[in-house]
């Protein structure tokens, strides 16, 4: 059933959705950018009519948008509707029991409904009760579960989060700001991991101190305590990385730079100069671009200093983005 919605109204809808489904707030440009890139009837309708104009469309259509910008965005592996099919595709050994489970579902929804209110998400007890009354493996009950909530995740009718997300982000933020996440030993948030995993190009237009706090979060993952600078009148050293095992520490300088501005010579000889005044075991240089021939020829010679340059950095990046399961 088609309904009528005028470009507006789409850029409306298409937005809440983003905000309650991504925890990511666009604003019309940013959205209309990355409709740029598809090739269906109602993106080109978005972006060749004025805001009054009208498009007879079904609620799919517009489902099947909301979920490509989120892929772009990086928050979802893919647009498919109906991860249980494509699951009992995969593994048919599964179908009898999956199908259980699906009869036994509506009593075990009842009951947690009228057990637990409507405010408690499905999780443990759902599980334990559906295994209960149907008789499937833990494995299948789980597996129920976790693609029922990934097919209500991609439904544009089921308006509701199904990710918890520390309050809402904007996009713009990533390029514009040099705020960071005010939360413990946190650095630097997941949606924009997520976001940059699937835009790698975008590292050369972040904002330098966002650049500092995705390096502090890769570090602080990886076994070191970070102890990340004011970011301005820091002394040129953006990161101290203690090592919580051998308690060795490195110094940490980033530059995010631009793709064809490469990091020369004196910023490496520099860096050398502050790991002796710091008493450093070692010092890495992080760029999102490349080091200039002389300053690659300084870190490979004998000094305890590397170079993490693009291709290190897009390694970071995919090795924190979010794994989804289904």
């Amino acid at each position: 059933m088609r309904c009528a919605m005028s470009v507006a109204q789409m850029m409306d809808t298409i937005q809440e959705c983003l905000i309650v489904k991504s925890g990511m707030y666009l604003d019309y440009n940013e959205i209309k950018k990355i409709l740029k890139g598809f090739e269906d009837d109602i993106s080109e309708f978005i972006l060749n009519n004025t805001e009054n104009n009208v498009y007879g469309i079904r609620p799919e259509e517009l489902e099947f948008v909301i979920n490509n910008i989120r892929k772009e965005l990086g928050e979802l592996s893919d647009t498919n509707p109906f991860p249980m099919m494509s699951l009992l595709k995969e593994h048919p050994e599964y179908q009898d029991e999956m199908m259980l489970a699906v009869k036994s579902a509506h009593s075990c929804f009842d009951w947690h409904r009228k057990t637990f209110g409507n405010e408690k998400p499905l999780g443990d007890e759902f599980i334990n009760k559906l295994i209960q009354v149907s008789g499937v493996s833990k494995r299948i009950a789980i597996l129920f579960l976790l693609t029922l909530t990934s097919s209500l995740d991609r439904s544009f009718s089921y308006l509701q989060p199904t990710k918890k997300w520390d309050g809402i982000i904007s996009l713009s933020d990533l390029f514009d700001s040099e705020k960071l996440p005010d939360l413990p030993d946190v650095f630097f948030d997941q949606r924009y991991i997520d976001y940059l995993s699937n835009n790698t190009d975008a590292l050369y237009n972040i904002h330098w101190r966002q650049f500092e706090g995705l390096t502090a979060e890769f570090f602080s993952r990886n076994g070191f305590d970070v102890n990340i600078g004011t970011g301005r009148k820091d002394g040129g050293i953006d990161i101290f990385a203690t090592h919580r095992d051998t308690n060795t520490m490195i110094i940490i300088q980033c530059k995010r730079y631009s793709k064809n501005n490469l990091v020369e010579v004196n910023a490496v000889k520099a860096l050398y100069l502050d790991t002796i005044d710091n008493g450093a075991s070692g010092a890495l240089l992080a760029t999102t671009s490349h080091l200039s021939p002389a300053g690659k020829e300084i870190t490979a010679r004998n000094y305890s200093i590397s170079a993490a340059e693009h291709e290190s950095i897009v390694r970071w990046v995919e090795s924190m983005k979010s794994n989804y399961f289904i």
